[in-house]
């Protein structure tokens, strides 16, 4: 029974249990050459038994099936049980030595100190085991991991992984490829002593995407990777940056069991910590979890990719400077190695944070658009070498093919667009046969007039090109064809949030059928959904909106566009020229979008400290400067006018509080703001009060200066 329990202990990883055992093995070995106690070796047999049952063969299956069974509570309680084992080994030992000194040991004696040590080891198995035994804390372990992961899998999150259905069609460098930033970002990863925070960035296009998937996929492989995350401007979710800390923090669940006992503790102390505000996420989803593992030397990493699609962009600074502040600091407090790739084009509210002095020694940086042209067109130049031989011997194209002149013409006009190349083999490659595939490439190989200002007019003719030939193709299968092609394409890239076809179909009052019918021919530039689940929505993914749209409706129809506005409406204003909309709701959100699509273009806040609902009259008034440049805001129960610049929402002036060396108010102790807009042709605002005391205010060369005007 001995060599049972010590061959079962050999695969626990707690050395000091299977030493106890094997000196315990030496010890009662001795003793069991001894006929005369067969009674008491009997005894002790039982107990061994027993220690083998219910602690060390459990144990054995059960490490065997779940390496990390063995958490810090276990491992405690078997060291303990080995001292314990150790214990009375020296104690057999010592008899055994005394006995052969003394050499006056009988078969009595002998029998009394067997069974002494049989009550011992009892003694010692009843209390581990009284404790739990190792079935019983698999069961319970099987329990708690139940009810965690309910918890876990309630954490509201978004379908963001690199790996998740929401980005299918999405490929990895192709092998070969992108050699060198892939080995930094690599070396910057394995040095420890390197900066926690690696940012890729780069124009759009460019191949920053596929990089980060790369990285994903590796690091996965590794084991290291704690979670990613792929902002979309088209997925609410993927852009939403209220999701990223309980995205992440459930991926880092499923990555560790102590992390995810952590978040589970999280949860259970609020669960509602994932509608908090990102700080608070944070700090008990991410930060306090990594704090509570003891995993020294673990190397865990993070891949953020296309920050600059958060929306609104504070989210992004925010963002930004939680994870580029606060993980070094974790990292060195806990000597966990935490790396974070992060990518994004180079957008000034990202930029300014990375040049900020707080964040710029705690990041390195690579550009890029800034590697030389040859080598990155040397790697599309092997991507399309490689797809097009595939082609060929699919289709039996007769070699070569294409031509040696026109391949290297496609890698040209690639410039070192990674998307170009892509888009382009797959519209050649969508075609139905060879002939077809070799008249595609001719077309994108036709002339095109250049701007040397426009970096995408290449891309831009590739992708009217493929718009173009889609529409015609269409022509014969499909009544009013053009109309519809037009109308289907501009709803896909200017919704805001995607539809189901049949979603799509009913708004546009089409014929089941037709939007998959227009779309199918368009895989180069759209991800498309199964054609077997119309439920499923589209995502427009590549087309640039000039591509398509075409102009707004010819006649305004009130039951066009619904702007889901998501709170109740206090107040609208229209553009001078009609093109936008601005509203204004009870709690301060002033918004603006397009009059032609109901797109929605952006936000300001009149941060109130008061609840409109309670104010009797016009409760917020809003106006548009004539030439288009501003917007005003007046909450009707504050004093203070709010002004935003219409074309990028950046706040010009909050005019109220201290005015020069007076401060700004209306004359009666109790007036407020009853009327708001601004003069013609200027930027001078006029606001009277609800009390008729008139105040005007100019706005020049930004200064402020005031003038009373009191009603007769």
């Amino acid at each position: 029974m001995l060599e049972i329990t010590k061959e079962s202990v050999k695969a626990v990883p707690v050395p000091g249990l299977e030493a106890a055992v094997s000196s315990l093995s030496a010890v009662l070995n001795v003793y069991g050459a001894m006929r005369a106690n067969e009674e008491a070796l009997k005894l002790l047999g039982e107990a061994l038994e027993s220690l083998d049952k219910h602690i060390t063969r459990p144990l054995k299956e059960t490490v065997a099936k779940d390496t990390d069974f063995l958490d810090e509570d276990l491992k405690e309680r078997l060291n303990e049980l080995a001292e314990e084992l150790t214990n009375l080994a020296k104690r057999a030992e010592a008899m055994q030595s005394r006995k052969a000194h003394k050499k006056i040991f009988g078969y009595k004696e002998d029998s009394g100190l067997i069974q002494e040590l049989n009550k011992e080891l009892d003694r010692i198995i009843l209390t581990f085991t009284a404790q739990g035994s190792i079935g019983s804390e698999v069961e319970a372990r099987k329990a708690r991991k139940a009810a965690q992961m309910v918890l876990i899998n309630g954490l509201r999150r978004a379908q963001a992984r690199h790996d998740s259905s929401s980005r299918v069609g999405t490929n990895a460098c192709f092998e070969g490829t992108r050699v060198g930033i892939l080995q930094a970002i690599s070396a910057w990863i394995e040095d420890s002593g390197s900066s926690s925070i690696f940012w890729l960035s780069g124009m759009a296009g460019i191949g920053k995407s596929t990089i980060a998937q790369t990285v994903a996929e590796l690091e996965e492989s590794k084991h290291r990777l704690g979670a990613s995350f792929f902002f979309s401007r088209d997925d609410a979710e993927r852009r939403d940056p209220g999701l990223v800390c309980p995205t992440i923090a459930y991926q880092l669940a499923i990555f560790d069991d102590a992390l995810k006992r952590s978040v589970t503790c999280a949860l259970e102390k609020d669960p509602d910590v994932a509608f908090r505000m990102v700080k608070t996420q944070f700090e008990e989803l991410i930060a306090k979890p990594l704090k509570g593992i003891n995993k020294s030397g673990k190397t865990i990493v993070f891949v953020l990719d296309a920050l600059d699609e958060c929306d609104p962009t504070s989210g992004a600074v925010e963002i930004l400077s939680r994870w580029a502040v606060e993980l070094p600091r974790i990292s060195q407090e806990t000597k966990i190695i935490l790396k974070v790739l992060l990518t994004s084009r180079p957008e000034l509210h990202i930029q300014n944070q990375f040049r900020s002095p707080s964040l710029r020694p705690l990041s390195q940086q690579f550009i890029l658009h800034n590697v030389e042209e040859s080598v990155v067109q040397a790697d599309i130049e092997l991507f399309l070498r490689y797809r097009f031989t595939e082609l060929a011997d699919l289709h039996g194209m007769a070699k070569p093919w294409p031509l040696e002149s026109d391949l290297l013409e496609l890698v040209e006009r690639s410039s070192n667009l990674f998307i170009f190349a892509a888009t382009a083999i797959n519209f050649v490659a969508s075609a139905k046969s060879g002939r077809l595939m070799q008249a595609r490439l001719e077309m994108l190989l036709e002339p095109v007039s250049l701007d040397p200002a426009s970096v995408y007019q290449k891309l831009d003719a590739c992708y009217l090109h493929i718009l173009q030939v889609a529409e015609r193709e269409l022509e014969p299968t499909m009544q009013d064809a053009r109309k519809k092609f037009r109308l289907i394409l501009e709803a896909i890239v200017l919704l805001r949030n995607p539809l189901s076809a049949v979603a799509l179909e009913s708004l546009l009052s089409l014929a089941p059928g037709d939007v998959i019918t227009a779309i199918q021919d368009l895989g180069s530039v759209l991800v498309l959904p199964d054609i077997n689940d119309s439920s499923t929505p589209q995502y427009a993914s590549q087309l640039h909106v000039e591509s398509v749209v075409q102009g707004k409706p010819d006649t305004w129809d009130a039951n066009l566009i619904t702007l889901e506005v998501g709170r109740l409406v206090a107040t609208v204003a229209p553009f001078p020229h009609g093109e936008r909309i601005v509203t204004a709701d009870y709690a301060g959100s002033v918004a603006v979008w397009s009059s032609a699509t109901g797109a929605f273009i952006m936000s300001m806040e009149c941060n109130l400290d008061w609840d409109l609902d309670d104010y009797g009259g016009p409760p917020i008034l809003l106006t548009v400067a004539r030439d288009g440049t501003k917007i005003a805001c007046a909450p009707a129960i504050t004093n203070s006018i709010h002004v935003w610049d219409a074309n990028t929402g950046a706040n010009v002036a909050i005019l109220g509080g201290w005015v020069t060396e007076e401060p700004w108010r209306f004359s009666g102790p109790n007036e407020r703001c009853g009327f708001v807009t601004f003069l013609p042709g200027s930027n001078d605002i006029v606001s009277i009060s609800d009390k008729s005391s008139t105040l005007v205010i100019c706005m020049m060369n930004n200064r402020m200066r005031w003038t009373w005007l009191k009603a007769a």
